[in-house]
């Protein structure tokens, strides 16, 4: 049974690594109690912010819940890192959402792995998820020994660091499991002190509501609040700074992602400010990427945002120099014209 577990993981890997994902291993499909009891604190903290759809603990947290019959859980990384296009300092856009919308991307590739397992063990049963199913990816991706969580919350990997981006197959297949990896970061607090709304409750519990990817992405209901408003530094959509003073995600591991469609077309909204005056140049400029997630409106709200605090000390002096020369205009325009004056 052991040789048989074994084979099928060396299957998998090579059909994981045909299809283009980075990173493959496999572990139980049991309850992660560490997890379980992290996301349940998380939860009844309120830490989770407007997302109510995150609330079913039992099928966040189990993935028999989703799938009873479940043996193994296949876990994928794939490297979304690309330094194709300049960076910008003002309405920036995270690096995942650069390019075309990964959900879409990774799940064609998903349901592609999907029906050569299928083919190749066709008494078995095989499900994927991107992140939008009921599913705590990091936990098992730790566990499936691609990488461990660090105090960012994020997976981090020792070939793309925490680039990457997290998918699953949940299977009746009985596989071999990968020893799980060890979380690294030592007494290093770098992404806690370098978050600028000060996010993090503890290492990796993060209060959503104070995260600038949250406000600018999940939060439809109106305004970002004034404290965040003011912390923006230059995000319009996501935040990728918890990420950037990482050690881990140094120049080493910072390689070029081999997913055509996940490549940048964009760093900034700056570039594209035409595309937004009406609906459907939007729709069309954006249109399968993670931005219209966002919509329009969101992102109108969040260019609308970080523009005002992240002028620079050059427009704003002049500011001043306009200001000054209205001044003196008025000034003559009174002594010259006194019976205008009221």
């Amino acid at each position: 049974m052991e040789h048989t577990q074994q084979k099928h993981s060396e299957i998998v890997k090579a059909y994981a690594q045909e299809v283009g994902f980075d990173l493959c291993g496999i572990t139980s499909p049991d309850i992660i109690p560490e997890a379980k009891n992290r996301y349940i604190e998380w939860i009844k903290g309120g830490y989770h912010a407007e997302m109510g759809y995150l609330e079913n603990i039992e099928r966040r947290t189990n993935p028999r819940a989703v799938m009873q019959d479940a043996e193994s859980v296949i876990m994928f990384a794939t490297n979304y890192y690309s330094a194709e296009v300049e960076e910008q300092p003002s309405n920036k856009i995270a690096r995942y959402a650069r390019g075309r919308d990964y959900h879409k991307v990774i799940g064609k590739m998903l349901k592609h792995m999907c029906l050569k397992l299928a083919q190749e063990f066709p008494e078995h049963t095989f499900k994927f998820f991107v992140d939008y199913g009921p599913f705590l990816e990091r936990p098992y991706a730790e566990k499936a020994g691609l990488g461990f969580i660090g105090k960012n919350g994020n997976l981090i990997t020792k070939e793309f660091g925490s680039w990457v981006l997290l998918s699953e197959i949940i299977t009746t297949l009985p596989i071999a499991f990968d020893q799980p990896a060890i979380r690294s970061c030592g007494t290093c607090t770098k992404c806690l002190d370098g978050c600028p709304t000060d996010a993090f409750i503890t290492p990796g519990m993060l209060d959503s509501s104070k995260c600038i990817a949250y406000q600018t992405i999940e939060n439809k209901r109106g305004d970002i609040p004034a404290p965040i408003r003011k912390q923006l530094s230059g995000w319009s959509f996501g935040c990728d700074i918890c990420q950037e003073v990482c050690p881990f995600n140094n120049a080493l591991r910072q390689k070029e992602t081999g997913i055509a469609d996940l490549k940048p077309r964009y760093a900034s909204f700056d570039e594209m400010k035409a595309t937004f005056i009406h609906e459907t140049e939007f729709f069309e400029k954006f249109k399968g990427t993670p931005i219209m997630r966002a919509k329009r409106k969101g992102v109108l709200r969040n260019m609308g945002i970080t523009s005002t605090f992240h002028a620079t000390q050059e427009q704003e002096e002049s500011e001043e120099v306009l200001s000054d020369q209205l001044a003196l205009f008025f000034k003559a325009f009174m002594i010259s014209f006194p019976e205008y004056v009221r």
